[in-house]
């Protein structure tokens, strides 16, 4: 009875870190440098593997107080980044990218190796130092996704707002480039994908604050009608960014294929010509000097 006894008391006590020791948990804040507000954030967990890399684990946004919570991670090795982001649609607008994203704990992203690693045993309960995300030196202001029309005579003007958090005036070089017309589905018009230089520069002596920024494009009469999607970014160079890009839209007449959506097999339409033309059909090859469809061709597969 007694050897009976021990062998129920041994197999219980193996059972136990199963049965009571629960979840293991990291909790924290993210709150902003300087005043103290919740900021709303992802963040993001990494636990180490059998070969010494790391793999994503989970991501947790923060509540309207700033806290997140991380609550069945088990054992293991981890480390945590934080990308805090301004709460607009990214649908409707270009979301400002307002603070500079970082590793647990207050560790710029360049700096891997300095990070903070967090080791837990199965049932830990952690709950980690306040994390202080800081304001970038200068980032875009949140804006609308309106397309930037081309007037009549081909030109196009983008004003963005750019914010100078450093106290300071100064100069900054913006450039951007221009991709080629694409369908709602992503795919491209056959031998015209790349990039286009956006025409023009713009030096600009930023001052604390909001500063406005404008660019302007002409769109030459052998440019094909279409939604063009650009990015600006600013710096000392064109090598050297300071800014996240900004991303938006130009809008040069009306693009030669309609919208095409993936539940749709095949849309069609008709060119000048009478040409049909669509997804699964037939896509624009040559365009004429003033834009306008010369020749069809099948679509790239």
């Amino acid at each position: 009875m007694k050897r009976m006894l021990l062998v129920f008391v041994g197999i219980f006590v193996l059972a136990l870190p199963s049965m009571g020791m629960g979840a293991t948990v990291l909790k924290g804040t993210v709150l902003e440098n300087g005043s103290g507000s919740p900021v709303l954030a992802s963040v993001l967990a990494y636990k180490q593997n059998d070969s010494g890399g790391w793999d994503f684990t989970g991501a947790e946004q923060t509540a309207n107080d700033g806290s997140f919570s991380f609550n069945n991670l088990g054992a293991g090795t981890f480390y945590l980044e934080c990308d805090a982001y301004t709460d607009c649609n990214p649908q409707d607008f270009y979301c400002a990218d307002k603070y500079l994203p970082q590793y647990y704990n207050k560790v710029p992203l360049y700096k891997f190796d300095n990070k903070t690693v967090l080791t837990l045993q199965e049932g830990d309960v952690k709950a980690l130092d306040t994390m202080m995300v800081k304001t970038r030196p200068f980032y875009f202001d949140t804006v609308s996704n309106s397309c930037a029309e081309a007037r009549a005579d081909g030109l196009v003007k983008i004003t963005s707002k750019v914010v100078n958090t450093t106290g300071h005036d100064r100069w900054m070089l913006f450039f951007g480039v221009m991709d080629s017309p694409r369908r709602q589905d992503h795919s491209r018009y056959n031998g015209l994908a790349g990039s286009y230089p956006l025409g023009g520069w713009n030096w600009k002596l930023l001052k604390p604050g909001v500063n406005t920024v404008t660019l302007t494009h002409k769109v030459i009469t052998t440019t094909l009608k279409g939604k063009y999607e650009y990015w600006i970014v600013g710096g000392d160079s064109v090598e050297l960014p300071m800014t996240p890009y900004l991303e938006g839209w130009i809008c040069h007449g009306s693009p030669p294929i309609q919208n095409a959506s993936e539940s749709s097999p095949v849309v069609t339409g008709t060119d000048e010509r009478g040409a049909t033309y669509g997804r699964g059909k037939t896509i624009p090859l040559k365009i004429s000097a003033e834009g306008e469809i010369l020749e069809t061709g099948p679509m790239p597969r």
